[in-house]
C-alpha cells in the first residue's frame, strides 16, 4: 500500500473567493475541479492508496499564509491542509500510550468534539473505508410499476481471474421471479452470470437456512460494463480466519432501502456505515450458531452514536442492507497508531432485535463455495 496523501478540499461556496485570492493555478469551474478530485480519488481507491481529505477556507489559508510568511499557491494550500489534518483530528484526539476501554476514548473523542466543532472524527476513519465502501453494490430490481427499487446489497470480489458479487442468499432469491439489477457506467444494467446459493431449507424458507449466502460468476467480461467507481475486493482485502474477541471493532457497510429514491427517472441511493462491538457470549448459542461460523455485532438502536459528533443518533432501517460487507479494523483499535484498512471477514444475513445483533455469517463459508466450484482460485481452504 502506497503512502497517504492529503487532497486539499475546497467548497462550492467559497469558489469565488478562492479565485480572487489565487488567480492563478486554480481552475474557473469549481465542478471541473470536484470531477478532477473524485476521479483522484476513484483512482486512488482502485489502487489501494488512502487519501486523507482536508477542507481549506480561503480566509483562514489567508491568515495562515500571511501568518508563516508563505505564498498564496497551490504547494502553500497543500502544507495548510497537511497541517489541518494535524491539528484539526490527530493531536487534538491524540490518546495517551496506554489506551484505555473502548467507553473511555468514546469519551474523551466526545468531550473533544464539544470543546471544538471543527473536529471530525470520521475524518480519522473515512479514509480508511473508501476501498471497502467502493466494493459494495447496491441492489436492484423493477417494482409493480416498472420503476427500479432498491432491495439489498452485495459485496464485488476478485479472486485469480474471477470475478463475484457475493450477498445474501435470500437475496438472490429474487432472482427466481425479477432480473438483479445493478449501477453500469450509464445506467442500471441486469447482472449477467451464473449464481449459486446456500441449499434452501426443506420448509421453503430462508429463516432456518444457517448460512444464508450466494453469489454470483460474472461471465465474458461483464466486469467491464459496472460503474468505473466500483471496485473489486482481492485476497488482499479479504480475511477468512478472523476470530472474534469481545469489544472487537466491526464495520457494516450497504445501502439501506429508506434513503434510496427515483430523480429525474434515474435510480439512486445512499451508502451508510453503521460500527458495532463483536459479541463473544451465550447469544450464539441462543440463536443456534457458532463464533466458528457466524459474527455477532452488538447494535443498539436506541444507544446509535452519530460517528461524526459523536453524539446520540436516530437509528435506521435496515431494509436493504442484507447482504452487504462486513469488515474488522485492526484488533489493536482503539490504538489509533496502528489504523489500517479494515478486511472483509463477512456478509450481513440478518438482526435480532430480541438479541440486539446483526448475525453475520463469515467470508470462509462462501470462499470455500466458491473454491469449490473453482478448484484453481488461489486461496486456501479454511
Amino acid at each position: 500500500m502506497r503512502m497517504p496523501a492529503i487532497l486539499a478540499w475546497y467548497r462550492q461556496e467559497d469558489w469565488n473567493e478562492w479565485l480572487k485570492l489565487c488567480p492563478t493555478g486554480m481552475l474557473k469551474s469549481w465542478k471541473d475541479w470536484e470531477q478532477g478530485a473524485q476521479d483522484f480519488i476513484q483512482k486512488a481507491n482502485h489502487e489501494r492508496s488512502i487519501v486523507h481529505i482536508s477542507t481549506i477556507r480561503p480566509h483562514l489559508f489567508r491568515d495562515w499564509a500571511t501568518s508563516n510568511k508563505r505564498n498564496l499557491d497551490g504547494y502553500s494550500r497543500s502544507e495548510y491542509a497537511a497541517e489541518l489534518i494535524q491539528d484539526k483530528v490527530f493531536l487534538k484526539v491524540e490518546l495517551p500510550n496506554s489506551i484505555p476501554p473502548k467507553a473511555e476514548v468514546t469519551r474523551r473523542l466526545r468531550r473533544a468534539v464539544q470543546a471544538n466543532p471543527e473536529i471530525v472524527i470520521t475524518d480519522v476513519f473515512v479514509p480508511y473505508l473508501r476501498r471497502p465502501e467502493a466494493s459494495i453494490c447496491p441492489l436492484f430490481r423493477e417494482d409493480s410499476n416498472g420503476k427500479p427499487e432498491q432491495f439489498g446489497s452485495g459485496v464485488l470480489m476478485r479472486i485469480g481471474d474471477h470475478f463475484f458479487l457475493a450477498s445474501a442468499a435470500h437475496v438472490f432469491d429474487s432472482f427466481k421471479k425479477d432480473e438483479i439489477l445493478i449501477p453500469g457506467k450509464d445506467h442500471l444494467i441486469p447482472i449477467y452470470g451464473n449464481y449459486s446459493t446456500s441449499k434452501l431449507p426443506d420448509n421453503g424458507t430462508r429463516e432456518d437456512d444457517g448460512i444464508d449466502l450466494g453469489y454470483f460468476s460474472f461471465k465474458n467480461g461483464f466486469e467491464d460494463q459496472l460503474d468505473g467507481s466500483l471496485v473489486f475486493l482481492d485476497e488482499r482485502d479479504i480475511d477468512p480466519l478472523d476470530a472474534t474477541e469481545k469489544n472487537d471493532s466491526y464495520t457494516l457497510i450497504g445501502f439501506p432501502s429508506q434513503l434510496s429514491r427515483l430523480q429525474g427517472g434515474k435510480a439512486g441511493t445512499e451508502i451508510t456505515r453503521i460500527s458495532g462491538d463483536g459479541v463473544n457470549d451465550h447469544r450464539y448459542e441462543k440463536l443456534g450458531i457458532t463464533t466458528k461460523s457466524h459474527i455477532l455485532i452488538q447494535y443498539r438502536r436506541k444507544k446509535a452514536t452519530n460517528s461524526r459528533t459523536m453524539l446520540q443518533a436516530k437509528g435506521i432501517n435496515f431494509g436493504g442492507m442484507s447482504g452487504c460487507g462486513v469488515f474488522a479494523w485492526s484488533k489493536l483499535f482503539p490504538d489509533l497508531r496502528g489504523i489500517s484498512q479494515p478486511n472483509l471477514v463477512g456478509i450481513l444475513t440478518g438482526y435480532s432485535t430480541f438479541h440486539s445483533v446483526f448475525i453475520v455469517t463469515r467470508i470462509h463459508s462462501i470462499l470455500s463455495a466458491m473454491l469449490k466450484e473453482f478448484p484453481n482460485l488461489p486461496i486456501s481452504r479454511v
